[in-house]
């Protein structure tokens, strides 16, 4: 039984864990670069939060940044 070994991309530089790359991603997705201030909420709601709220505003086609930040306030 052979296994397929799964390809994997490359990581760019600087990303070292979850909560970078799912900071990058809302970069990405807004096209802003407060990398920092985004790394900084994933980590005060936690990255999977983070990444479930970028996922909701990217279904319905959202590409304002504010909307995110107040969905990451804490209540």
């Amino acid at each position: 039984m052979l296994l397929k070994k799964r390809a994997e991309k490359p990581k760019p530089n600087g990303i070292h864990s979850y909560d970078h790359d799912v900071a990058k991603e809302v970069c990405d997705w807004f096209g802003v670069k407060e990398f920092g201030l985004w790394l900084g909420q994933c980590k005060k709601i936690g990255a999977g939060q983070m990444k479930a709220n970028l996922d909701y505003l990217k279904k319905r086609g959202i590409k304002s940044p504010k909307y995110l930040m107040v969905m990451c306030r804490k209540k």
